[in-house]
């Protein structure tokens, strides 16, 4: 079955779409005070340490059942204590 010319057009319309976000992406500098930045940043710095993604998992996954911040505090500490990473001191500020 050939595609109609409305068809060809609406494809058209829709990679010209996609051509000028791409473009718009592309011109997006993070800076460094954005916070989008800061937790993407976060994120990719933890993935890349296992122990730290291995107590960032387990925190994650008990957080629901937590019923204060007390709890939410003990299970910080005794999740990242162990954490032999520069952001497993952090835990300790919170």
């Amino acid at each position: 079955m050939a595609p109609t010319e409305s068809t060809q057009k609406r494809e058209r319309e829709i990679q010209e779409l996609a051509r000028g976000l791409y473009r718009r992406v592309g011109q997006h500098k993070p800076s460094l005070f954005e916070p989008q930045d800061w937790l993407r940043r976060m994120i990719d710095w933890s993935l890349e340490d296992e122990s730290l993604r291995v107590a960032l998992f387990r925190f994650v996954d008990v957080l629901p059942s937590l019923d204060s911040a007390v709890e939410s505090g003990l299970h910080l500490q005794e999740y990242f204590a162990r954490v032999d990473h520069a952001f497993g001191g952090l835990i300790f500020l919170a």
